[in-house]
Formats: C-alpha cells, sequence, structure tokens
C-alpha cells in the first residue's frame, strides 16, 4: 500500500511539473481564471506606457519641476490622466472613472513618492494616505474624486468619476504644505 501511494504521488508531481513546463513556454493560459488568482489591473507606470496602451486621456506640465514637503526637496516627473484596464488580463478600457497621477522622486533618497512618516510606529497603508493628506492637497471642485489626494503605488493620485467629469480638467491645483508655508502647483493640461 505505501509503495502504491508513493508510486502515485511521483506520477502526480511529475503531471504537475510537466504541465508547468508546457504552461511557461508560452501557452495563452490565463491565470485569471483560476480563483484566488489576482486580476487587478496594473497601473501604467508613465505617461508614455499609457500612452503606448492605448489609455492616456493627457498629459500635464506643472507650473514648477520642484517642490517642498515636510522638509524635503522632490522633483515633479511625470503627470497624466489615464483610464485602467478592466482587469489585469484583459485589454477591455474601464471608462467608468479615471486617475490624475503625479511621480515625484524624493531629491535626496532617490525614492519615489517616499514621505518620512514623524510617527515611525504608523506603518498601515491607512494611516500613510492620511498622513499623505495632510501635507498634500487637491485645491478643485469635486468632480467625483473619492478622497482626495491619495497614493497609489509610487505616485500621488486622485480618483475621478467619469460621470461627475467626463473630460479631465485644464487645470489641476495642488497645495504641498512644508514646515512653515505651503506652495501651490498648477498642473496645466499640454
Amino acid at each position: 500500500m505505501k509503495k502504491r501511494i508513493l508510486f502515485l504521488s511521483i506520477i502526480l508531481i511529475l503531471f504537475i511539473l510537466l504541465g508547468f513546463l508546457i504552461l511557461k513556454k508560452g501557452s495563452n493560459f490565463n491565470w485569471g481564471m483560476i480563483p484566488g488568482v489576482k486580476d487587478f489591473p496594473n497601473i501604467p507606470r508613465s505617461s508614455m506606457s499609457s500612452e503606448e496602451q492605448g489609455l492616456l486621456l493627457a498629459k500635464y506640465k506643472p507650473s514648477q519641476d520642484k517642490i517642498m514637503i515636510n522638509g524635503e526637496s522632490f522633483l515633479i516627473l511625470d503627470t497624466w490622466t489615464t483610464y485602467w484596464f478592466k482587469t489585469q488580463f484583459s485589454k477591455e478600457i474601464n471608462k467608468n472613472f479615471y486617475k490624475f497621477f503625479v511621480s515625484i522622486r524624493n531629491e535626496e533618497t532617490g525614492k519615489y513618492c517616499e514621505l518620512k512618516n514623524e510617527n515611525e510606529y504608523c506603518k498601515t497603508c491607512e494611516n500613510e494616505f492620511i498622513y499623505i493628506r495632510n501635507y498634500v492637497k487637491y485645491n478643485g471642485k469635486k468632480y467625483g474624486y473619492t478622497n482626495g489626494v491619495g497614493k497609489t503605488n509610487d505616485f500621488l493620485s486622485i480618483d475621478f468619476i467619469s460621470e461627475n467629469k467626463p473630460i479631465p480638467p485644464d487645470t489641476i491645483t495642488f497645495e504641498f504644505k512644508n514646515i512653515d508655508k505651503s506652495t501651490v502647483v498648477n498642473f496645466i493640461k499640454e
């Protein structure tokens, strides 16, 4: 009986390994069809990437390229509005909402969208979001964005609901708070 179980186990392992080798060699297998596999769409990493994928709505030019936030110097590298795909594995565009992204890089550390948190114990995403909202404000009308300026991966971002604001605004204004003063930056549609 033990030999039979061992034999069947070896056969099962060989079939699994063979299956992975076949799938790895370029089949069109859709991993999103397996329950529990992440199918959330990836965000475009730049305005150029968004344009290449057919998702770009507009590029923006900031009124200044360098800002101070909480005593740290940041460079504004890229700003754009973009749609997303409905899922990671489909090429169908979700036009129900779009995002405005600002790519900033810390001049000292070289890291993207890294704001040092004065409360070292606050490491959760929710607290990081609240922390960003304390230093970066969206100065504009409510066009369906969810919670003001947030963080999506390495970007500052605002969500717009297409039904409330079908066309991206011509100007989007952020207020970046430094220690004792604020700087207003206008992002103007190109």
